[in-house]
């Protein structure tokens, strides 16, 4: 289907349109976390540290199917 709607090429790549839509996701996504990053009130990074070890360990355990998500490069 995504291909069809033209946000995947023949090989399953993100086409322009696809990565725009993909950004426009990842702008809603970011303005809808406004208010639990500011319930940390600061404590956002110490959050994040904690959580990456648990993150990393369901990946390298298979925790998380492939898909769209793979296409985000890894950030460590």
């Amino acid at each position: 289907r995504l291909r069809a709607r033209g946000r995947l090429d023949a090989d399953e790549r993100l086409t322009d349109t696809g990565r725009a839509e993909r950004e426009t996701i990842e702008h809603a996504t970011d303005r809808a976390m406004r208010p639990a990053l500011a319930a940390l009130d600061g404590d956002a990074d110490e959050l994040i540290g904690l959580l990456r070890p648990w993150g990393k360990a369901i990946r390298e355990a298979g925790g998380y199917i492939g898909g769209p998500v793979d296409l985000w490069p890894n950030r460590d």
